[in-house]
């Protein structure tokens, strides 16, 4: 703990003395190490295991598990069980590990008995080790997680592995940040619910990561994870994919074929871009979550399924039908912006060239190079800072894109710009004075669509070019959709494949 505490106290202090050094901090001094001080009070609350409980039931032997949890509060259930010991109002945040093997101190109708009581503590989640099948997930969705234990394991060492796997998957979403931690915390109660999870957050922050993440420490981890991107795939093809189609459905149907929801079944479908769904294709779907029925293309018979939704949206949600969100979103989660949460930079840096091969990590950057990767704004969040790290791998430097020093405005702070309007205005009225001096004015409605076509092509031509042509961006830019950019770009010819032919 004190190694712990004195390596986060001197890298804090080396990047606030830096960072006052070069002047560009704004906050005071003391607001800097109110701040740090706040971080450190964090950190030991995590080394400590802050307020999560541990409880164990059935267990003769801990060693494993304890060294491996070291520093989390471990509670072992009396043999016999207190009646009481599970009604506490202090174990909020509670885990009950059960032990059912066959090395268990505990008869099966004691720990039947501790599952029901510990059901009427809501702060309480539940995994069993060994054989779950005498416990039932309750009415409320709360489920009960399982341990295998291998031949030759024993309970607690089968515990000790899982919660070393747990640590490395929770870990794949990187960083240290208080809102990282609590979110990471937000997704282990979400794997004891089995509820569908809508994911929201900006293009790049890593929700498809967290989605795969929730797939793999809930109960549906050993069956399928199936994925689509509604932005990507043309609307006509949607309906086939996701509900399959059999033989004569339609003009190209030869054969027969099974779609993702059927694929999905027992496990997890998960949306991306969850807003870009056609309206009848979330009328389908409102079917499939409320009774679990849905219809293949050409067959009328209902098929039955068992599957639960990841969605994800960079947009706001209201583009789904009210109905449907609300089914959606029976557990909600929110990824915050990398620029919200810079103390990530250090963790992800280091994830990512681990993953790749590298031996580099963040701590062996020059502090002028640290301090750039800190004070950078990414628009394009996590994804952005790994293009930063490639290009990096690459060619040996750094480099910060500044697009040129343009900086494209978000459509909400267009809104505020007191300078928008008065150009259009200005623009307008000289136009309407050019187009007097032929002696006539056209028609209202013709000068209208011309106006319209004519700024859609060029604004949007104008911000794809500033960007390069990262599409995913400049929808996001324009506040607009990916599918609907599309549209426009075809539909004046502004690919730069046509541009570059003609």
């Amino acid at each position: 703990m004190l190694i712990s505490f004195s390596k986060i106290l001197f890298k804090q202090i080396k990047f606030v003395t830096f960072a006052h050094n070069v002047g560009e901090m704004k906050m005071s001094l003391i607001e800097t190490f109110k701040q740090f001080y706040g971080k450190i009070i964090s950190c030991c609350r995590l080394q400590r295991g802050g307020s999560i409980n541990l409880l164990f039931a059935g267990f003769k032997i801990l060693d494993a598990t304890k060294d491996m949890l070291r520093g989390y509060e471990i509670h072992e259930i009396s043999n016999p069980p207190n009646p009481d010991e599970l009604l506490s109002k202090n174990l909020h945040d509670a885990y009950l590990f059960i032990n059912n093997t066959p090395e268990s101190t505990l008869k099966m109708a004691q720990l039947k008995n501790i599952v029901s009581r510990a059901r009427k503590n809501v702060g309480i989640s539940i995994i069993v080790v060994g054989d779950e099948t005498a416990f039932t997930h309750g009415q409320d969705g709360q489920a009960i997680l399982h341990i295998q234990v291998a031949d030759g394991e024993s309970a607690d060492e089968s515990v000790s592995k899982s919660v070393k796997k747990l640590r490395e998957t929770m870990g794949r979403f990187a960083g240290n940040s208080a809102k990282t931690r609590q979110l990471r915390m937000e997704v282990l109660k979400i794997a004891f619910s089995d509820l569908n999870v809508l994911i929201l957050g900006e293009t790049g922050t890593g929700k498809t990561l967290l989605a795969r993440i929730i797939h793999d420490v809930g109960p549906r981890k050993n069956e399928n994870f199936v994925g689509l991107n509604s932005a990507t795939i043309p609307i006509s093809l949607i309906e086939s994919e996701l509900f399959g189609h059999v033989r004569g459905a339609y003009t190209s149907a030869d054969s027969t074929k099974s779609g993702m929801i059927d694929r999905a079944d027992k496990g997890h479908m998960f949306f991306d871009e969850i807003a870009e769904l056609p309206v009848n294709i979330q009328a389908k779907l409102l079917q499939v979550v409320e009774d679990g029925t849905y219809n293949i293309l050409g067959d009328s018979t209902p098929k039955k399924v068992d599957v639960k939704f990841i969605s994800a949206t960079n947009r706001d949600p209201s583009f789904l039908r009210k109905d449907l969100f609300f089914r959606f979103s029976e557990s909600v989660l929110e990824i915050p912006p990398l620029r919200q949460r810079k103390d990530d930079i250090p963790e992800i840096t280091n994830v990512f060239f681990k993953e790749n091969g590298y031996e580099t990590k963040f701590e062996d950057f020059t502090e002028e190079v640290q301090h750039k990767l800190f004070e950078y704004h990414y628009p394009g969040n996590v994804r952005e800072l790994q293009n930063i790290l490639k290009r990096y791998m690459m060619t040996g430097s750094l480099e910060i894109p500044s697009f040129n020093g343009m900086k494209v405005a978000l459509p909400q702070m267009s809104k505020r710009s007191p300078n928008v309007k008065s150009i259009i205005v200005g623009f307008t009225s000289s136009m309407i004075e050019e187009i007097r001096r032929d002696g006539t004015l056209p028609k209202f409605p013709y000068i209208k669509d011309l106006l319209i076509s004519e700024f859609e092509s060029l604004y949007v031509d104008h911000v794809l070019k500033i960007l390069k042509w990262d599409k995913h961006r400049a929808a996001d830019e324009l506040g607009i959709s990916y599918r609907y950019l599309n549209k426009i770009i075809l539909k004046y010819g502004l690919d730069r494949r046509v541009k570059k032919e003609n």
